[in-house]
């Protein structure tokens, strides 16, 4: 994987109908990304596509620790599945560390639901989510519908990002 310590100027393009699968570390900038980190520039996270490799485990469960989402952590073959069910990662590293991700799941014409968006603990209130998730519209067009479900701790968070409740949408509640 190629990172970068700064953000690049590449405009963003809709997804190409001939995979949903990722096929690599792909740099993507966003204006905000810019503008965001003017008075600290070294700060900027760099946003990117990853594709899943089973020795990022431990650096993936490490962030999912520090930002306090509840996941199965101790159970790694399950994590790792959750990993590579993913059809699309966006990341975001500082310096090369991972300080944010997005896991989403896209036919990329439709719909994308994200399934999880989290940063770094110590990274938290900086503007990383939002820019993660302004990066994944840029990246999957205005065609498509993003959806997720919310932590009840993040339920006023979302409609800052744009994201309107729904009352028709139903849930089969995971046993474990």
């Amino acid at each position: 994987m190629t990172t970068t310590n700064h953000a690049t100027n590449t405009q963003l393009s809709s997804p190409q109908p001939t995979s949903n699968q990722p096929t690599g570390s792909q740099p993507i900038s966003n204006q905000s990304a810019t503008n965001q980190s003017s008075a600290n520039p070294h700060l900027t996270p760099v946003i990117q596509v990853e594709t899943w490799q089973s020795n990022q485990l431990d650096e993936y469960l490490a962030l999912y620790h520090s930002s306090g989402i509840k996941r199965p952590l101790a159970d790694k073959p399950r994590m790792a599945k959750l990993f590579q069910g993913a059809n699309l990662l966006l990341s975001a590293r500082i310096d090369g560390k991972l300080v944010g991700l997005a896991r989403c799941l896209t036919d990329g014409a439709y719909v994308c639901y994200v399934s999880d968006l989290l940063v770094a603990g110590e990274c938290q209130r900086q503007g990383i989510g939002r820019l993660l998730l302004q990066t994944l519209a840029e990246k999957l067009g205005p065609q498509v519908q993003l959806l997720l479900l919310s932590a009840p701790t993040a339920m006023t968070y979302y409609p800052k990002m744009g994201f309107a409740p729904l009352n028709n949408a139903f849930a089969i509640e995971r046993q474990y």
